[in-house]
């Protein structure tokens, strides 16, 4: 748990009616949730940020089951000239043969987390499959479900378009 989560937390609990309280992913998982209170996500900023950057690494290994780990069985993925890729099975073959990257790296300006949510903005540095060199910035948006997989992401490129 992050400090900001954690001072948020105890600061909430230690109000006297306890109405908005924050409870901790134990005690809403015990039914102990009452009315007004909210529940913490089941991972801290940290941790998602961690999954966040763990998806590159992934990604620029080449190593397909590691990447198919990051995501959720129902998993949707929205990319600019696409047809969304849904589940498992989309994504094998996007991630498999039908992505016009061969290799190249991801370079993570920023990671941004709220909630089960995560924003990153970055550089992708590499090489396509004609042969070709690219550079292109991005952004990626993930929803995280409760086991912290990827359930949706979103990218978009930093490209002349208007």
């Amino acid at each position: 748990m992050s400090d900001v989560e954690g001072n948020l937390n105890h600061e909430m609990a230690s109000s006297r009616a306890g109405a908005g309280r924050l409870l901790t992913p134990d005690e809403a998982g015990a039914g102990a949730e009452a009315e007004g209170t909210t529940q913490l996500p089941p991972f801290g900023v940290d941790e998602l940020a961690a999954r966040a950057r763990g998806y590159y690494t992934a990604v620029d290994s080449g190593d397909v089951d590691a990447v198919l780990a990051c995501f959720s069985e129902d998993a949707v993925y929205r990319r600019p000239g696409y047809e969304p890729i849904v589940g498992s099975a989309g994504l094998r073959e996007f991630y498999g043969g039908v992505r016009v990257i061969s290799s190249g790296a991801h370079e993570l300006d920023e990671v941004v987390v709220q909630g089960m949510s995560a924003a990153t903005r970055g550089v992708f540095t590499g090489r396509l499959r004609d042969g070709s060199d690219t550079r292109v910035g991005f952004a990626d948006f993930f929803g995280f479900d409760d086991a912290g997989r990827i359930r949706t992401r979103s990218t978009f490129f930093d490209a002349p378009a208007v």
